[in-house]
């Protein structure tokens, strides 16, 4: 990016947490640098931008607010709301218009939103996503949206892509399974947790972080609760909740609505064992801190699905479904 400061605005996508996690590293190295930071999000994402970035200015941008049915098959409930996907898409991409009237950018950063792009801007898409899988129930669509994505993804400048290319990585077939754009290219992985933190912290023999878009975020939770609390392990559960300031504890077990970086980087190495959902945000930060999990696919969520079984292939992590 040179040694001039730029004013850049980043905004991350609302799927979960993972989104706005995985944008903190690009953050703070800019800010190193001396650049200006400006962030555009709301609900979770914001909040946990918040609490890592008091002093940022925090622009209010509609998230996508995709939600997953507690009955329906994914497949089925995303589908439904593709119309509301797509209004999200025409209406940041107004809002972006309306903002630069007022406001100038040297670069916008987007991951994945795909309406954040401005002729008057450098425009860069981060996401590992190039090649969705698709649910069964939708398999029929699979050309239409591979078609759409790239045309999407080419009017960027350039769109990155958080992995390291090659047959160990993590993204496997969502990045490669075909030639990939011209403006593509891989930037390595990206974590909030630079490496392993060595510092004291409470040791949990169990810790379950939680994340992702609800009801499946809450049914996780009540269900590995309540597995929790028929054991006698001594167990932290992690909501990825950033928006409350949760913490109590009953008997063996106790729930944090959120930990800061290093709290949660410190109690998942001092762990016996982790739970999570197999989002991959969440497996590049548990790579970077060199620990294990098993690991949760949200159920009927191809893209987890698919990363919970290349975990399994590449390091033997265990896989068990939520049914």
């Amino acid at each position: 990016m040179g040694t001039t400061k730029q004013r850049i605005l980043v905004a991350p996508l609302d799927w979960g947490l993972g989104h706005a996690s995985r944008c903190i590293p690009l953050i703070r190295k800019w800010l190193l640098e001396g650049h200006e930071v400006v962030l555009a999000a709301d609900g979770r994402p914001a909040a946990l931008l918040a609490k890592e970035f008091p002093s940022l200015t925090m622009l209010p941008l509609n998230g996508y607010h995709i939600r997953y049915s507690a009955t329906l098959p994914l497949g089925i409930s995303l589908l439904q709301q593709l119309p509301k996907f797509l209004r999200a898409i025409r209406q940041e991409k107004a809002w972006l218009h309306e903002l630069l009237q007022t406001e100038k950018f040297d670069l916008i950063v987007a991951d994945n939103r795909y309406g954040l792009h401005h002729p008057s801007t450098y425009n860069i898409l981060i996401t590992h996503q190039l090649f969705v899988q698709v649910p069964r129930s939708l398999f029929f669509l699979t050309s239409l949206i591979h078609t759409r994505m790239i045309r999407w993804i080419k009017r960027f400048d350039e769109c990155w892509i958080p992995d390291e290319p090659g047959e160990l990585s993590l993204s496997g077939a969502l990045s490669q399974k075909g030639t990939l754009p011209a403006n593509a290219r891989f930037i390595g992985r990206l974590s909030r947790f630079p490496g392993p933190i060595q510092i004291a912290a409470p040791a949990y023999e169990h810790v379950i972080l939680l994340s992702g878009p609800e009801p499946q975020r809450t049914l996780l939770e009540n269900l590995l609760r309540q597995e929790a609390e028929s054991l006698s392990t001594s167990t932290l559960i992690v909501q990825g909740r950033p928006e409350l300031e949760e913490d109590f504890t009953r008997g063996h077990l106790r729930t944090v609505s959120h930990l800061d970086d290093t709290a949660l980087a410190s109690v998942l190495q001092h762990a016996q064992h982790i739970t999570c959902r197999s989002g991959y945000s969440t497996l590049m930060d548990l790579l970077s801190l060199g620990c294990k999990a098993t690991l949760i696919p949200t159920p009927g969520q191809t893209e987890q699905l698919y990363l919970a079984h290349r975990m399994k292939e590449l390091y033997g992590w265990p896989v068990r479904y939520q049914g």
